[in-house]
């Protein structure tokens, strides 16, 4: 196990505006800094995406790592006040998880790995932090080499911690090369788990989409809709994936209440010819003809027959 023995930090220097782009969908402003005996001489480049048409901010970040065998790591700090009663929570595996009160006993406190989402919750909003390439953080302080047994943050920051080369097994002990990653934010009045949830997978696993000429009747064009959910505001569709019979979809439930499907309506759709519950490898349990309940916390998969 790692503990520290002397810690010394290091912080960007020279930092300076690059250049500032108005796009068609963000404003761009680009920056670089040196960091010390981390980067190469071109220091690290940093870009601020200020998007014009969603509420949403990106970071974007890329270096050189110097090669470097002592103990060494990179932090991006994101000092998030704890106004109104603010308090810090992260989405583990299917959950969500309070530091310091309904984490599980034993597990790791100096370090957390978020699934899709942290989240400041504050009364009537929150702010919402998701990154696919970094999920490794401390939260409210760095906390390396203390092994909290339970850890409760005393402030809202937000620690990225985008690499180290503590580790003694299996992983290289100078960590160099070219680095790019990168974070998403935004902010809503909804402070609920759902809206975090949907936010932060839609950035881990965005939409694909394909623009094409559609149907037209009389010249105005059609818009059709195989499968709405979103008036579940509780149920996540998790992935939809293609089998023999059609088409399977893994639902979520996000908030810790009820959900319900309307399985009635799936029916009407001219393609669907019937709709069966399965476990996770695609077998049939029972098939569905009305509403469908979800509980709390649940998953459950269905078979859109085709």
């Amino acid at each position: 196990a790692y503990r520290q023995i002397k810690r010394a930090l290091t912080q960007v220097s020279e930092f300076h505006i690059s250049a500032i782009e108005d796009g068609a969908i963000w404003t761009s402003i680009k920056c670089n800094g040196k960091i010390d005996k981390c980067a190469d001489a071109r220091g690290v480049d940093m870009e601020i995406r200020l998007y014009k048409y969603s509420k949403q901010i990106e970071l974007l970040y890329a270096m050189t790592k110097n090669s470097n065998t002592d103990p060494n790591s990179i932090y991006v700090a994101f000092p998030f006040t704890s106004e109104d009663n603010g308090h810090l929570v992260f989405e583990a595996q299917g959950g969500i998880v309070k530091p310091g009160e309904n984490q599980l006993e034993g597990t790791a406190s100096d370090w957390n790995t978020i699934q899709n989402f942290a989240a400041v919750k504050r009364k009537n909003s929150q702010i919402i932090f998701s990154s696919k390439d970094i999920p490794l953080v401390q939260l409210g302080d760095i906390n390396t080499g203390h092994f909290y047994y339970k850890h409760k943050p005393e402030t809202c920051h937000i620690y990225s911690w985008v690499l180290n080369n503590y580790w003694t097994t299996n992983f290289k002990a100078d960590q160099s090369g070219e680095l790019e990653w990168k974070y998403q934010f935004t902010s809503s009045d909804d402070n609920s788990n759902s809206a975090a949830t949907r936010f932060g997978v839609a950035k881990k696993v965005p939409l694909i989409s394909r623009t094409n000429a559609g149907r037209t009747t009389g010249g105005k064009q059609i818009t059709e809709t195989l499968l709405n959910l979103s008036t579940v505001d509780n149920l996540l569709l998790v992935s939809a994936r293609p089998a023999a019979e059609g088409i399977i979809l893994h639902l979520r439930e996000t908030e810790g209440d009820h959900a319900v499907v309307d399985i009635t309506k799936l029916l009407q759709q001219e393609n669907i010819k019937a709709v069966y519950e399965v476990n996770a490898i695609g077998e049939k349990l029972k098939e569905i003809t009305g509403p469908l309940l979800v509980e709390h916390w649940e998953v459950k998969f269905l078979l859109l027959e085709m």
